[in-house]
């Protein structure tokens, strides 16, 4: 008899132990799918975060597209005022140059054109100056541009 209750203590202490380990089990399990939640919040998060930046960053790009083409067609327009002030000029200088042939004597009235070349060259200048600055925003633009695209990439 005593044996058989010694052994039925061992059998309700082993069954006490697997119960405890059972439990621990479960804490555990239910540990790992907290754990499991928690990181899938966070991946979601960061997926998230990822899309936004990436539409940033697609915005951006095409903000400076746009501004890049609205550089580049005011380049193109600067170019067209430059030439078209350099045949004025040129036509210009042509008519001064015939003009003090035929009225060498009237030079009031070569004062006035050469007044007015002089204002056509300062025209030029304020021209040529709207280029190079064209130029200079177009080559910023284009580093920007290139630098979002490496970001992209």
């Amino acid at each position: 008899h005593t044996e058989i209750n010694r052994l039925e203590g061992v059998v309700l202490k082993s069954e006490d132990e697997t119960a405890a380990l059972k439990q621990a089990l479960v804490e555990k399990k239910e540990g790992i799918a907290a754990r499991e939640a928690e990181i899938l919040k966070i991946k979601t998060e960061m997926s998230n975060q990822a899309d936004q930046h990436k539409a940033f960053v697609q915005d951006s790009f095409k903000h400076m597209e746009d501004e890049l083409h609205a550089s580049q067609q005011q380049y193109r327009s600067c170019l067209d005022e430059l030439e078209q002030f350099e045949r004025k000029m040129h036509e210009l200088e042509r008519e001064l140059s015939q003009s003090r042939e035929a009225n060498s004597k009237q030079g009031r009235d070569l004062e006035d054109r050469e007044s007015l070349i002089s204002k056509l060259k300062h025209e030029l200048d304020l021209a040529n100056n709207k280029y190079v600055e064209a130029q200079i925003d177009t080559a910023n633009l284009e580093k920007k541009l290139f630098n979002v695209d490496s970001e992209i990439c």
